[in-house]
């Protein structure tokens, strides 16, 4: 007996940790379904609970039998907690049962485990252990403290909890699923009946604990449940809290029609209690339309637009067959579904989808959305903006209606919101028409899904008429910012010419004095041309200089166009000549002069002339400028024209727009022929481009002429020689602050046999005066301390009769209205530096008007 009891013991302990094993194997592999962790968790404990007490009866010392009792202490508390989370989570009760309430039970068994490891030191768990036998076992005797009956009180609150949980959802569950609660009736309550035996002492057995083996016995209870009825398929006691609160109806009807079962939602739908189940389907037809349609209509599902609809609301139904194992029919099932807001809310969309289509259609912006490049949507302002019919612009790329220099930047940026990267998603860009024309945009672009696939959404705002008001108030700032510039050097070109031309005078004056000279050497000769020839070139960068910033005031005078033209072309001779470029002239010597602004048409010249010389360099490193004058009708013809590489007629016809430039960033800012134009158009001209890629490029400018006459006492340099014998002798004073030119003019007046005196400082030349009458007076403008018009006025206080016998010296005419006050006095003015022949023509005719 004693042998046979105690090989019965090791082989059900030994079946116990296998059937532990098995749980666990069966858990791990079933570790996503939702109870499979915590019957993996029990399956370790009950593991460790068993092993440590097979082994303590193994054990022969005291030493060894205490070391795995306290080792199947880890287990024994354990175990009724890891029960209990499991129930919860088996029967669905738990759903709020969160981690940290979970860790919160673990508290206490892990207090009784350490108070079990470490209880030689305070004996609260047990105490006087001693070695005994019971049977055939070797066992531990011990007195049992308090502490440990408040353990056994713990886990069997626990344990009882568990089996409170599992009843009470028993009696709640269906058929079907009860014998999956009664297996785990019974592998909770067997361990714990015999642990009460045991602890109690109520049988006649040796002093051995069988808990384990019991454990044995749940442990194949359990996995019969994992195998036969798949505890882990199924939460079985949620179903009927499934079916009781499901929002769609739900009727079971035998084969004869006959109702089996129902749940609230289908009462309330069809007006049905729970006393007539059992009832035909044709005596229920009259409480709803619903039970009527299901007496009539087959087997399947009822389309949306076959729905019922009762009281206001609508329906769906569903009526499907039921088969038992043998494929026989055994009755159908209906789920009867409330559509009512589903369909109003298919309703709102539509409505609301009809909204954003008459927003979208109808929006003041192009909304076009991308996909892989192309253009899969397009809105009828998108239609507008590009000029193509619809079927032109679908599923056609979208940088092909943006301008050819921008396309590889649109491009970038698509690319890289695409692949969600970092890119600008709002620019602006230039779109080109059916027409060819240019159509300047905003475009905003975002990423959404369009039809399941990443797409780009464009919202394209046309900023045409926006860009034009811009340019234009550009093109008004450009104005005033280069009247501002040309007022500038207008003022500091005064200043210069006032400077240069008073030496200029008597460098040209004494030059000329000694080239006039017959005992001069051939070699000192030819250096005073020299002299003379670059000092006039001095003079004539001077001129050139003035006219330019004349700009600043843009005053319409007549002027000689040919003239102009020169001094525009000297500008860049240099150049010119460096360039292999050379500049023939082609004019009509009969054509009149004309009114304009001598300063802007300057600027126009200017422009042409550099863009012909660049686009010659460019091309060939060389060419021909030809500038060609002719009459038509009553207009002044100006062609330039270059043999460059020319146009295409796509430039050819953006070249008068605003910013448009063929040339780098860094050369130019496509603002000089719009400039040129406006500058034209103001002068009631027109400007127009002939050219052929490859061919050259013309410009021709047609200004209206004016033939009137009208006389300048301002005397032509050219072609005036002196006159013999139109010279008397008369007695002239010379004041001026520049010593050089006092001695300058008083040796070419005397050399005419006129009698000369000079003053440097006008004070002493009014003192002068008072004492000494004069024929004529050469007077300088500007002056320090005292200004020529001021001696003027005072001259004349004193000297009345010398009113009229004034020449004016100036090396800048441009200062304080200076012109204009010599016209309104009638007073004759010889601008500085001057050739002495000239200075004697001034003179003759002065003392003829005396004279005559």
């Amino acid at each position: 007996m004693s042998e046979s009891y105690l090989f019965f013991y090791y082989l059900a302990m030994t079946i116990s940790l296998l059937a532990c094993l098995t749980v666990v194997v069966l858990s791990w592999k079933n570790r996503e379904a939702p109870v499979a962790r915590s019957m993996l968790a029990l399956g370790v404990a009950t593991f460790i609970w068993g092993f440590g007490f097979m082994f303590e009866a193994a054990s022969s010392s005291l030493s060894q039998q205490l070391l795995f009792n306290n080792i199947g202490y880890l287990g024994s508390m354990s175990v009724p907690v890891i029960w209990l989370i499991f129930a919860i989570q088996y029967t669905n009760t738990g759903k709020s049962f969160e981690n940290w309430k979970k860790a919160l039970l673990f508290i206490f068994p892990l207090f009784i485990v350490i108070m079990v490891w470490s209880n030689d030191a305070h004996h609260l768990m047990w105490s006087n252990e001693h070695q005994t036998t019971s049977g055939p076992f070797l066992i531990v005797a011990k007195t049992y403290g308090v502490l440990f009956w408040v353990a056994v009180a713990h886990n069997y609150t626990l344990i009882t909890g568990v089996t409170i949980i599992l009843i009470r959802q028993l009696f709640t569950g269906i058929r079907i699923y009860r014998k999956q609660a009664f297996i785990l009736l019974f592998a909770v309550s067997l361990p714990l009946v015999w642990n009460v035996i045991y602890i109690f002492d109520l049988l006649s057995l040796p002093r051995k604990d069988l808990t384990p083996m019991m454990f044995a016995i749940s442990g194949i209870a359990i996995t019969l449940g994992l195998m036969r009825f798949k505890l882990f398929k199924t939460i079985p006691f949620a179903y009927p809290l499934i079916l009781q609160q499901m929002n769609d109806g739900i009727l079971v009807f035998d084969k004869s029609n006959r109702l089996l079962e129902t749940n609230p939602a289908a009462c309330r739908m069809t007006s049905l209690d729970n006393t007539m189940v059992g009832q035909e389907l044709r005596d229920l037809c009259e409480l709803s339309p619903l039970l009527e349609c299901l007496s009539i209509t087959d087997f399947g599902h009822l389309d949306m637009e076959s729905a019922t609809r009762v009281k206001g609301k609508s329906y769906q139904l569903d009526k499907q067959p039921l088969f038992n194992k043998q494929k026989q029919l055994v009755g159908w099932l209906a789920t009867i579904r409330d559509i009512s807001q589903r369909k109003q809310t298919d309703q709102e969309l539509k409505e609301r989808k009809e909204q954003y289509f008459t927003l979208v259609e109808h929006g003041n912006d192009g909304i076009i959305i991308v996909q892989h490049g192309l253009v899969v949507y397009a809105n009828s302002k998108m239609k507008e903006l590009s000029g193509y019919l619809m079927e032109d612009i679908l599923e056609k790329p979208f940088v092909q209606f943006i301008s050819p220099e921008q396309r590889e930047l649109i491009e970038k940026h698509y690319q890289k919101r695409i692949e969600g990267q970092k890119s600008s998603g709002r620019y602006e860009a230039c779109l080109i028409n059916k027409n060819g024309q240019e159509v300047y945009v905003e475009i905003s672009a975002s990423l959404i899904e369009y039809d399941g696939q990443i797409a780009d959404m464009a919202i394209i705002r046309d900023l045409t008429a926006h860009k034009q008001a811009e340019l234009e108030n550009q093109r008004l700032r450009d104005k005033a910012e280069m009247a501002s510039r040309l007022a500038a050097i207008g003022e500091m070109a005064a200043g210069i010419a006032h400077e240069i031309n008073n030496p200029l005078t008597g460098v040209i004056g004494f030059s000329e004095l000694l080239a006039a000279r017959e005992d001069l050497p051939e070699d000192i000769m030819a250096d005073l041309q020299v002299i003379n020839h670059g000092s006039q070139r001095v003079v004539e960068i001077v001129r050139r200089l003035l006219t330019f910033a004349r700009q600043n005031k843009p005053v319409k005078t007549r002027l000689n166009v040919h003239e102009l033209i020169d001094n525009t072309l000297e500008f860049r001779s240099y150049v010119f000549k460096t360039a292999n470029i050379e500049v023939i002239r082609k004019y009509d010597q009969n054509l009149p002069w004309i009114t304009a602004d001598p300063g802007q048409l300057q600027q126009v010249f200017l422009n042409l002339v550099i863009n012909a010389e660049q686009a010659m360099r460019k091309a060939h490193d060389g060419g021909k400028l030809t500038i060609t004058t002719t009459r038509e009708d009553s207009f002044f013809s100006i062609c330039i024209a270059d043999d460059g590489p020319g146009m295409t007629p796509e430039v050819k016809a953006k070249i008068f727009q605003p910013f448009f430039t063929t040339k780098g960033p860094k050369d130019g800012t496509g603002l000089g022929l719009s400039l040129a134009m406006a500058i034209i158009l103001d002068h009631h001209g027109t400007i127009g481009v002939e050219s052929e890629y490859g061919r050259g490029t013309a410009f021709t400018i047609n200004l209206p002429m004016d033939s009137s006459e009208t006389e300048d006492w301002t005397v032509q340099q050219e072609g005036l020689t002196p006159k013999a014998g139109d010279n008397h002798a008369a007695s002239i004073l010379v004041i001026d602050d520049e010593e050089h030119i006092c001695q300058l003019v008083t040796r070419v007046l005397e050399q005419m046999r006129h009698k000369v005196e000079s003053f440097s400082d006008p004070i002493k030349a009014l003192s002068k005066l008072e004492t000494t009458s004069f024929d004529l007076v050469l007077l300088d403008i500007r002056m320090p301390g005292m200004s020529g018009l001021e001696f003027y006025s005072q001259m004349i206080s004193k000297r009345p009769e010398l009113a009229g016998k004034v020449i004016f010296m100036t090396g800048d005419m441009t200062v304080s209205d200076l012109e204009a006050q010599m016209q309104q006095t009638d007073l004759m003015h010889i601008s500085k530096p001057f050739h002495p022949a000239i200075l004697e023509q001034f003179l003759n005719k002065a003392l003829k008007q005396q004279a005559g």
